[in-house]
C-alpha cells in the first residue's frame, strides 16, 4: 500500500487495527512545519505546501476538497498566498478530512514527487476519481495514463446514482452535485433527476438523457454531440456553448433555458429548443 504522510515530527504510534495497510511503506523525513490531519480516522501530517498546492490545483467550479482544507486552516484568502507565508500560519491543531486515507496519500505523494506513486491499482483508481471530482485535471489524466485506460466514462450510471441518490426511501430525487468535467461519453441516464446539477465541460458525447430532469442543471461548454434529450426537462437550465451537433431535442422542455453560443448543426427540432417551447 501506499505511503501517507510525508513528514512526520515524531516516531509513528503503535500500529491501530486496520492501519496497517495505511502505513506500510511510509518514509520519514526530517520534522518541518506540517499540518496534522485526521483523514477519514487515520492521523497524518503533511506539509503544508502540498495541501496549498492541491488547494490551487482543482477546479474553482469542481467540488471542493482540498480547497475546504486550505479555507479550513488559513482563511479565505489562501488563494494569494505563498507555501512559505502559508507554512507560518499553522497553529498545531488537526483538521479532519472525509476522504479514504490511501486516495489522499496518493495525492499527496503524486504532489511531493512530482509523479504517479507505487499503489494498487484499486488506489489509483479511487484516486483518479477523486481528481475528477474534484477538477484535478493533470492528476486525472496522468492517472489514466499510468493505468493505461482509454477512459470514455469516469462513472457508471450505477456510480452516479449512487452519488446523486437520497438516503432516505422515497421518489429519486437528487442532490445537486458537481460533475464538471466529467467524462460520461455514451451513457444511458434516461429517466434520471439532475436538477441543479453542475455538468460544465462535461464529455457527454451520445449521453441517452431521454425523460431525464435537467431542469437548472448547468452545462456551460458542455460536449454533448449526439446526446438524445427526447422528452426531456430542461427548465432554465445553462447550456451557454454546450456543442449539440446532431443531438436530438424532440419534445424537450426547454422554456428559460439560456442557449447562448450553442452549436446546434445537425440538431433535430433545434428552432424549438431554441424559442423554449
Amino acid at each position: 500500500a501506499q505511503a501517507l504522510s510525508d513528514a512526520m515530527a515524531q516516531p509513528p504510534p503503535p500500529p491501530r487495527p486496520g492501519a496497517a495497510a495505511a502505513s506500510a511503506g511510509s518514509s520519514i523525513y526530517p520534522a518541518r512545519p506540517g499540518v496534522r490531519l485526521n483523514v477519514g480516522g487515520i492521523p497524518m501530517h503533511t506539509a503544508m505546501e502540498h495541501v496549498l498546492r492541491a488547494a490551487k490545483m482543482e477546479d474553482p467550479d469542481s467540488m471542493p476538497t482540498f480547497r475546504t482544507l486550505a479555507t479550513h486552516i488559513l482563511g479565505s484568502n489562501w488563494r494569494g498566498m505563498k507555501a512559505d507565508d502559508a507554512a507560518k500560519t499553522v497553529d498545531g491543531r488537526e483538521h479532519f478530512v472525509d476522504l479514504d486515507p490511501a486516495v489522499f496519500g496518493c495525492i499527496i505523494n503524486y504532489l511531493r514527487a512530482n509523479k504517479i506513486p507505487d499503489a494498487e491499482t484499486h488506489v489509483l483508481e479511487n484516486a483518479r476519481r477523486q481528481a475528477v471530482r474534484s477538477g484535478m485535471k493533470e492528476l486525472a489524466d496522468d492517472l489514466a495514463k499510468h493505468l493505461k485506460i482509454g477512459v470514455k466514462c469516469d462513472f457508471t450510471r450505477k456510480e452516479i446514482h449512487m452519488l446523486l441518490a437520497p438516503s432516505v426511501p422515497g421518489p429519486v430525487v437528487l442532490t445537486p452535485v458537481n460533475l464538471a468535467g466529467a467524462r460520461l461519453e455514451g451513457l444511458d441516464l434516461s429517466d434520471m433527476h439532475f436538477q441543479g446539477v453542475n455538468f460544465t465541460k462535461a464529455c457527454l458525447k451520445d449521453v441517452n438523457f431521454s425523460g431525464a430532469n435537467l431542469e437548472r442543471a448547468i452545462m456551460r461548454g458542455a460536449d454533448m454531440r449526439g446526446c438524445n434529450l427526447t422528452g426531456a426537462v430542461c427548465i432554465g437550465a445553462r447550456f451557454e456553448g454546450a456543442n449539440l451537433s446532431e443531438a436530438n431535442l424532440t419534445d424537450c422542455e426547454s422554456a428559460s433555458a439560456n442557449t447562448t453560443g450553442c452549436d446546434f448543426t445537425g440538431a433535430i427540432s433545434a428552432d424549438a429548443f431554441k424559442s423554449g417551447r
